[in-house]
């Protein structure tokens, strides 16, 4: 039976023998709606070794056109804002802060981090070996399949996921682990695509972050809800705040129209504009 991995309902079809859009081999695939938070969900879910090949094909943990969008138009403002909100939610910040950036991707996270607090310690986690941008980096490159859960890593003060989670096939198990990496005080902060949003009700299939095949799993913030405070309470002798909330994306004008027009128009407008594409944000932090 379909059951929905954030809440445990039973989950109603939405699509059918769907492939990846850009990847045309990769598929097919059954995506669920579920029937009590509202989230999506795959079933069954894509095996090993089609997530290993989908990856393969990527530059940097994404499909090559986006990916030459990026290098063209970066998101530095998206960055800027992820860094500065879970930095905000630490309070007091020293120059030594510890810190893990789950789903590291291209490493652009980890090396604005380092720039941020050269004296600092952190680790970055992907399935792929160490990216360009880190070659020169002192963060510590650990190689490992978050599908299986966050490594053993030393706790830190600030655990991060940016638009990690809908990649993974246990958000349960993703989620669980992050919070097992938190020094007292420390803070998880990680953000994904929200299926509750105005702009997947209207443009349903067609949304940008509905990718059959690699984005396994895009949950509601009531089912997002649901899970993390029921894993916060599972974990015998602490206790965490939790916050969730929308957020939006500031998008470079040049890569929206690019992104639009797949890359036959690509303007050099790097004013950014913010797009309610459907985003949420959750922060957890470790109060003992």
């Amino acid at each position: 039976m379909a059951e929905c991995v954030y809440c445990g309902g039973s989950g109603k079809c939405h699509g059918s023998g769907l492939y990846h859009p850009y990847v045309k081999d990769h598929g097919p695939f059954d995506i669920y709606l579920c029937s009590e938070c509202h989230s999506l969900f795959t079933f069954p879910l894509p095996s090993t070794g089609s997530l290993a090949s989908l990856y393969a094909s990527f530059d940097g943990g994404m499909y090559g056109d986006i990916a030459r969008l990026r290098k063209r138009y970066p998101l530095n403002g998206w960055y800027e804002q992820c860094e500065s909100r879970m930095v905000a939610a630490l309070g007091k910040v020293e120059d030594g802060l510890s810190w893990i950036d789950l789903g590291s991707g291209d490493g652009v996270m980890s090396e604005r981090m380092k720039r941020a607090y050269p004296s600092g310690k952190g680790w970055a986690v992907d399935v792929h070996t160490r990216p360009e941008r880190l070659k020169d980096v002192d963060v510590t490159w650990v190689q490992a399949d978050l599908n299986e859960g966050a490594p053993d890593l030393p706790k830190a003060k600030l655990v991060f996921a940016v638009t990690v989670l809908e990649h993974v096939t246990d958000p349960c198990l993703f989620i669980g682990s992050g919070l097992d990496l938190l020094d007292e005080g420390g803070v998880f902060y990680f953000n994904c695509p929200r299926a509750d949003c105005m702009a997947f009700r209207l443009m349903g299939r067609k949304w940008p972050y509905y990718l059959p095949g690699e984005h396994i799993t895009v949950p509601t913030m009531k089912g997002l809800s649901g899970l993390v405070n029921r894993l916060a309470g599972s974990r015998p002798g602490r206790k965490f705040s939790i916050e969730i909330s929308p957020v939006t994306m500031p998008y470079p004008l040049g890569y929206y129209m690019g992104f639009l027009t797949g890359n036959r128009w690509m303007p050099d407008w790097q004013l950014p504009i913010y797009l309610p594409t459907g985003l949420l944000e959750c922060t957890i932090r470790r109060l003992c």
